[in-house]
C-alpha cells in the first residue's frame, strides 16, 4: 500500500467477505461521479497479482471514463494465499 501512497493515485484495499476469512482486493473508484457507477472485476491470472493489474494502468483510465475497477487474486496467488477458496 506505501506504493500507492506514493503515486497518489486514488485507490483503496478493500475485504470482501469469504466463509470465515476474506478475500483482499483493490477498488479504484470512477472518478468525479456521484452515486452508483459501472464496475469492471478484474482477477488476476498466472502468476501476476492485483498489484500488477494496477500498475498495468487500466483501472486508471477506466476510472476517468467513470469506470470503478476491483481489482481481485485469484486463489493462490497473492494475498489469496492463505484463503481457502473452494
Amino acid at each position: 500500500m506505501r506504493g500507492i501512497e506514493l503515486t497518489g493515485e486514488e485507490c483503496r484495499r478493500v475485504e470482501i467477505p469469504y466463509g470465515p476469512s476474506h478475500i483482499a482486493a483493490l477498488l479504484v473508484p470512477a472518478q468525479g461521479m456521484q452515486g452508483k457507477t459501472p464496475v469492471l472485476v478484474q482477477i488476476n491470472g498466472l502468476d501476476s497479482t492485483k498489484e500488477m493489474l494496477l500498475r498495468v494502468g487500466l483501472p486508471r483510465e477506466l476510472s476517468r471514463r467513470g469506470v470503478s475497477s476491483l481489482l481481485v487474486d485469484q486463489r493462490g496467488t497473492g494475498d489469496a494465499m492463505g484463503v481457502g477458496c473452494g
